[in-house]
């Protein structure tokens, strides 16, 4: 039946979750909300590492002995009234027991590896219900919410717990003793989380409580805000420090390569004195300067121009021949270089006499002209 945990039954769900046919090759098993009510056939899963059981009808832990690598097991949601037959889950980190019938925590002290308890909403009452607290020296974490414990020895069986830091209690009938929760800070100093987290000036205020009473606790908050205050200034003062110590850092950064910089520039080139020249250093800046405008200008003035219906003609797109002007750049003899005279083949200048055509010739009063031009005044 769908109520016994078969064989088939385990292997159907082994399916269903993603699960391996071969039982040992599954590390989990789920077989929650199933309506079993017992726990067997489970040797064969000798590898699971973790198990749920939760919201069926089991009445008790048993054939659980194959199981040794076990380290989750959930049966909260069940009909379980003791804790028992776990002894050989030696690996086992997390029992969750929850809204059992569990009426005394008991078998748990021979986990050596369990750190974290769930046994809320069970029937837990007075401080021997937990006492096997004091056994679990690895557990850290505790669930004992909504239980009915009582009296005034609760405080000293939790604390009895060695390494037990967290827990909650809330829903109990202990929860309505005076100071209940300062005196649980005082007698745990690793105490972190009591149904909420502790923090630094709950615990100084607590600990000054349970040595001085009232004014203790009020000069000791008083004191925890006063030193959280000068360590601020503190902090802002150090980070003012630091922002100027980077600032002049960068400014001095700054000078030292605009200094570096300024050393790598090269000086004006000098013109050596010659006749009709003053001796004065010619701007190079402003020669090459002047000699891309005009080649932009040039540019422009033969760049290709729409007519009147829009299109661009074929023979705007040709090269318009350019002769440069004659220069008197022989007398910057440090300046820029002079371009290489035209090459003119024997075969061209014979075609071109043949045509009728001539070269141009300087005559002898241009070559004066540019023979007086001082180059010094483009400066």
């Amino acid at each position: 039946s769908s109520s016994r945990m078969t064989p088939d039954v385990l292997l159907e769900v082994c399916r269903e979750h993603g699960g391996y046919e071969i039982p040992a090759l599954n590390d989990q098993l789920y077989l929650h909300f199933r309506g079993f009510a017992r726990i067997e056939n489970l040797d064969a899963f000798v590898n699971l590492k973790a198990l749920w059981l939760e919201s069926n009808g089991l009445q008790k832990l048993e054939n659980l002995d194959a199981l040794t690598k076990l380290r989750c097991l959930y049966v909260q949601q069940n009909l379980i009234s003791r804790i028992e037959n776990i002894r050989s889950l030696k690996s086992l980190i997390i029992l969750d027991i929850s809204q059992n019938r569990i009426a005394k925590l008991e078998n748990i002290a021979c986990l050596p590896c369990l750190e974290t308890l769930n046994a809320s909403k069970n029937t837990l009452s007075d401080a021997e219900s937990i006492f096997e607290l004091a056994g679990c020296k690895s557990l850290v974490t505790a669930d004992l919410s909504h239980n009915q414990l009582d009296g005034d020895d609760i405080l000293e069986a939790i604390a009895a717990a060695p390494a037990l830091t967290s827990f909650k209690i809330t829903g109990n009938p202990v929860m309505s003793t005076s100071q209940f929760r300062k005196k649980m800070i005082c007698r745990m100093p690793r105490l972190v989380y009591v149904d909420r987290p502790v923090f630094e000036a709950e615990r100084l205020a607590a600990e000054a409580w349970g040595q001085g009473g009232a004014e203790a606790e009020l000069k000791a908050r008083v004191d925890f805000k006063e030193s959280k205050r000068l360590e601020a200034q503190e902090e802002q003062r150090q980070f003012r420090e630091w922002k100027a110590a980077k600032i002049a850092e960068r400014i001095n950064s700054q000078e030292t390569n605009g200094a570096s910089k300024t050393s790598m520039v090269a000086p004006p080139v000098p013109v050596p004195e010659s006749e009709g020249s003053s001796g004065r250093e010619v701007n190079v800046s402003k020669l090459a300067h002047g000699f891309w405008a005009s080649n932009a200008t040039r540019e422009a003035e033969n760049s290709p121009r729409p007519n009147a219906d829009g299109s661009l003609d074929v023979a705007s797109f040709r090269a318009s021949s350019y002769t440069p002007e004659p220069c008197g750049h022989e007398e910057l003899k440090g300046g820029l270089p002079l371009p290489p005279p035209p090459q003119t083949s024997s075969h061209s200048a014979t075609k071109g006499h043949s045509e009728g055509s001539a070269l141009p010739v300087a005559s002898e009063s241009d070559q004066q002209l540019a023979d007086s031009t001082d180059f010094n005044e483009l400066d």
